[in-house]
């Protein structure tokens, strides 16, 4: 009796520890989401300074994932004084009511980023735009999963938003930027440097800032090229 006291005892010992490991690992995680939390917020501040600076005469700016959070932000600030062309990932019926008037909208979705690029330059050629001032590449994807363990659709889904789609636009782009010495402004994240529980999303990042070195580079003296 006293040798399964002592068995049911070391069992339950284990059984406290491996509890109180889950308790610790799920602490971390929780303090690691709140501190990227603050950075993303820190990040927004920041785009929204960079992006207002922007020359008070009348502009034409092409805004990516302008629909919804900091890029819908921008679009407001900025629709007053500027021609806006956003695109995005909603339906036309979603995604109008929720812009300024005057605002132009085009329906692409990053997701597949030559169709967007394609749509996107469509939508330019439509408006009788032949110069871009400012083409603020600010949509973006990421998935938050258990252990940071992402399936392979969504590792794809997210450089696919995040990097490919951004690669493409500044090349098709670029034509029209330079005729009108524009700037290139991609939005990064401090999660380029590495984030836990994010390796696709901070990869993605990571990617931009690679990006934004070798146009900086190829496109000196004539784009401008900043990330924010």
């Amino acid at each position: 009796q006293s040798e399964l006291a002592r068995a049911a005892h070391d069992r339950a010992a284990e059984a406290a520890e491996a509890a109180q490991r889950v308790a610790d690992d799920a602490a971390t995680a929780a303090e690691e989401h709140a501190a990227f939390a603050r950075r993303a917020q820190e990040e927004r501040r920041a785009v929204e300074a960079q992006v207002l600076e922007m020359a008070e005469a009348r502009r034409k700016i092409v805004v990516t994932g302008g629909t919804s959070g900091i890029g819908l932000e921008l679009v407001r600030r900025l629709a007053d004084r500027h021609d806006i062309l956003v695109a995005g990932r909603r339906a036309d019926t979603d995604a109008l009511p929720v812009l300024p008037e005057g605002v132009r909208y085009v329906h692409a979705p990053l997701t597949d980023p030559e169709a967007a690029t394609q749509a996107i330059a469509e939508a330019m050629l439509k408006a009788g735009w032949v110069k871009l001032d400012n083409l603020v590449l600010n949509a973006g994807t990421g998935f938050a999963v258990e252990g940071g363990i992402e399936s392979a659709a969504q590792i794809r889904e997210t450089l696919a938003v995040n990097l490919t789609a951004s690669v493409l636009l500044a090349r098709a782009l670029f034509p029209w930027l330079e005729k009108a010495g524009g700037t290139l402004t991609l939005v990064g994240s401090v999660a380029h440097t590495g984030q836990g529980l994010f390796p696709a999303y901070a990869a993605s990042k990571a990617g931009l800032h690679g990006l934004a070195r070798a146009l900086r580079a190829e496109w000196s003296g004539r784009v401008a090229v900043q990330i924010v």
